[in-house]
Formats: C-alpha cells, sequence, structure tokens
C-alpha cells in the first residue's frame, strides 16, 4: 500500500510502499542498493529506530509501478507515532525522499 499516514496495532505486520510513480521519467528506474528506507520516532528524531519498526531485509522495488516497498512491524504507543522516510535513487540520479506517518493503537 502507498499512504501517507496509517494507524496498526503493534502485533500486525504488512508491506508499504513509497512511490514515485508519477514523476519518473520514460525507461528510468529504482537503483534499490542506493535507496534506503529508515524510522524514528516522532518524540525523538535524533535517534533511529529502524530495526524496531521495520525488516530491512524485506526492501524490494517495482520499476513497473515505480515503488520502493518494505514490510512494517512492532512499534510501542510508548514512541508512537513514528516517521517511516523511503530514499529513493533512481538510474538516472534522480533522489526522492517520501515521508509516511506510521501510528501504534495499542501494545
Amino acid at each position: 500500500m502507498a499512504v501517507e499516514s496509517f494507524t496498526k496495532q503493534n502485533w500486525e505486520e504488512w508491506v508499504i510502499a513509497g512511490s514515485i510513480e508519477d514523476v519518473v521519467d520514460t525507461g528510468e528506474t529504482i537503483d534499490l542498493a542506493s535507496s534506503d528506507i529508515k524510522a524514528w520516532s516522532y518524540s525523538d528524531l535524533a535517534t533511529e529506530v529502524t530495526s524496531d519498526v521495520i525488516e530491512i531485509a524485506t526492501k524490494a522495488k517495482d520499476d513497473v509501478l515505480h515503488y520502493l516497498k518494505v514490510r512494517v512491524k512492532g512499534g510501542t504507543t510508548t514512541l508512537t507515532p513514528y516517521k517511516i522516510t523511503f530514499y529513493i535513487v533512481t538510474s538516472l540520479a534522480n533522489k526522492y525522499e517520501i515521508d509516511v506517518k506510521m501510528k501504534i493503537k495499542e501494545t
């Protein structure tokens, strides 16, 4: 799902995506190795919490629909909401940043 904000229980896990479909040039692809996804709690943007809420090994791309995706997991109401940022680099060296807000209902 490509979303700007969503709410989940801490037990739930699913895949989210950051799409650049509206801005890519013909033939442009996502450079998976150069692209990244990171997470922070809005209560402490200085401390990265990526491994707590993202399964980075699931990072994948779709060059037909032009999105970068990853599985989200966990989270706590203490640190909610979370800021998840997709850093997408393309074959033409274009760089895109997409922010998503993840809220946790309960732990």
